[in-house]
C-alpha cells in the first residue's frame, strides 16, 4: 500500500487554537526540508527536492569485499569493474556508507532455547557465557554496510536505470531492501548521533 506523506498532511483537520496553530506550522517547516514523502507499492522512496519537484529512488545494497584476502587477479578484476561501473552508467548514483549495530538475535534466540531445556549446570554456564558474548557483541561491535541510491524523475526512469543496473550484478552484487530497511537505512541518514 503505497503512503504519501503530502497527501496525508494535507487531509489533516485544521487546527482549533493558536497552540495547535503553531504545532501545524513548526510541523510544516519540518515537511518542507525533509525529502522523503513516502513510498510506492513497488516500494521505492518518493522523494521531493526544493519542495515542488518530484522523483523516485530506490536503495540497494552492495556486496562488500575484503580487499587483504583478494589476490592480485582478483583485485585486478574487482577494480575493473568498479571502473567499468563508473565509465559506462551516466546516471546519478549515490554510495552511502553504514554503520549499523550487529544484528545477532536468531542466535540470542538460540542460545534462550537451549538454556532452557538443559538442566546440566556445567552445559548451564557455558551457554550463559555464550548468550553474553551475543550480547555485547550486539551492543558494542558495529558493522559497516554499504548502500547504493539509484535515482529517477519517475518511476519508470527508475524501472530502467535499475535495468541497466542489472548487467554489473555480478561486481555489485546489489539487491533491493526490504522496506523496513530502507526505513532504517533513512532513518539512519537523518538521525545521526
Amino acid at each position: 500500500m503505497p503512503f504519501n506523506a503530502i497527501e496525508e498532511r494535507e487531509k489533516a483537520r485544521q487546527p482549533k487554537n493558536r497552540r495547535e496553530k503553531k504545532a501545524l506550522a513548526e510541523l510544516n517547516g519540518i515537511n518542507r526540508i525533509y525529502p522523503v514523502c513516502g513510498y510506492t507499492d513497488e516500494g521505492f522512496v518518493r522523494t521531493k527536492a526544493l519542495g515542488f519537484i518530484d522523483g523516485f529512488f530506490e536503495i540497494l545494497k552492495v556486496r562488500q569485499y575484503d580487499l587483504y584476502k583478494l589476490d592480485a587477479a582478483q583485485y585486478d578484476a574487482l577494480t575493473s569493474g568498479q571502473w567499468n561501473l563508473n565509465k559506462l552508467y551516466a546516471p546519478p548514483l549515490k554510495e552511502v556508507y553504514l554503520n549499523f549495530p550487529e544484528d545477532n538475535q536468531e542466535q540470542q534466540n538460540y542460545w534462550k532455547y537451549k538454556i532452557e531445556h538443559t538442566t546440566d549446570p556445567n552445559r548451564l554456564r557455558v551457554q550463559n557465557f555464550e548468550l553474553e558474548k551475543l550480547r555485547y557483541i550486539e551492543k558494542k561491535h558495529r558493522m559497516r554496510n554499504v548502500y547504493l541510491c539509484v535515482f529517477g524523475k519517475t518511476e519508470e526512469e527508475l524501472k530502467s536505470r535499475l535495468q541497466d543496473l542489472e548487467r554489473f550484478k555480478d561486481h555489485l552484487g546489489q539487491e533491493a531492501l526490504s522496506l523496513s530497511d530502507k526505513k532504517r537505512v533513512l532513518s539512519s541518514l537523518n538521525n545521526q548521533l
